[in-house]
């Protein structure tokens, strides 16, 4: 009945379906939104999504604590979200859910804005490289739409609880005061990616974060490549490595093929300057 309510349809990626069971994923889910009442009616929905894939969800500690919360948790395959417990859920195959933004997106939640927090938040990917379990890429959309916020009030003294405590209190309001409001949730569940490091079951801190760099591919930046790679995504990020935090200038024969990409590009790389840039900047309008 819940589920009707609030129409949360799950659509899931055909490699995903056709993914082995016996092989765990971690299905990472985003934005978190003032309640993640998705994560709840989700378990359902999986038996008949995920057939044969038994997946937990891991779980803040301090839920375990307040009573009919914990409950409700272990009702719907809630386990502790510490990195033990996690581990060896995927050491006996299961797969797990997780929702990286956690408290810090919850608290942030503003009603209406899309926005995720992913760039000090690597643990589940750090996690899922230690077990060899694939990576799943999750997004809710529409979980922001659920409740009216009032993210900016009293905000400093709920930010000090959340992060002294791991208490979280979002201030919200939604159909009778705590019900949310009736909106659709659409929760797209994309492609499994295998992760690898160079020590499998051991990666490091830069693996994770950035691999150095150093994995290069055979794929070369051409109008041709731009042109195929741009019907899968909405815009490039390019970084000029070989220039990247030398201010010896941007790789311009790099960037002057960026200029005939179809959808949007943010380059970084070797910037020394304003001026520099402007004037590439004009050049290139005036040649394309």
């Amino acid at each position: 009945a819940f589920r009707r309510y609030l129409r949360l349809r799950i659509h899931v990626h055909p490699l995903l379906q056709e993914y082995p069971p016996e092989k765990p994923v971690v299905i990472a889910v985003h934005p978190h939104g003032v309640a993640s009442d998705y994560r709840i009616l989700l378990d359902g929905m999986f038996y008949n999504a995920l057939p044969k894939r038994e997946v937990l969800t891991l779980s803040a500690s301090v839920l375990f604590c307040i009573p009919m919360v914990r409950e409700l948790a272990l009702w719907t395959r809630c386990i502790d979200a510490r990195k033990s417990v996690a581990a060896r859920a995927l050491k006996k195959k299961h797969s797990l859910m997780v929702i990286p933004g956690g408290e810090q997106e919850q608290i942030r939640t503003v009603q209406g804005r899309e926005e995720v927090f992913l760039r000090k938040r690597f643990g589940f990917i750090k996690l899922a490289l230690e077990q060899q379990a694939a990576v799943v890429p999750c997004y809710a959309f529409g979980c922001v739409d659920l409740y009216a916020t009032y993210t900016n009030f009293l905000f400093s003294p709920r930010e000090y609880l959340r992060k002294t405590l791991g208490v979280c209190i979002p201030v919200y309001l939604g159909a009778l005061g705590f019900l949310p409001l009736r909106k659709p949730v659409h929760l797209v569940c994309g492609a499994p990616l295998e992760l690898s490091c160079k020590v499998p079951g051991k990666p490091t801190d830069e693996e994770v974060v950035t691999d150095r760099w150093q994995k290069w591919t055979d794929l070369e930046v051409t109008e041709d490549t731009l042109m195929e790679l741009s019907k899968h995504c909405d815009e490039f990020l390019v970084h000029g490595v070989d220039v990247e935090g030398l201010q010896s200038g941007i790789e311009e024969p790099l960037v002057q093929i960026l200029a005939m990409s179809p959808i949007p590009v943010t380059y970084a790389g070797g910037v020394r300057s304003l001026e520099a840039c402007i004037g590439l900047s004009l050049f290139l309008c005036g040649t394309t």
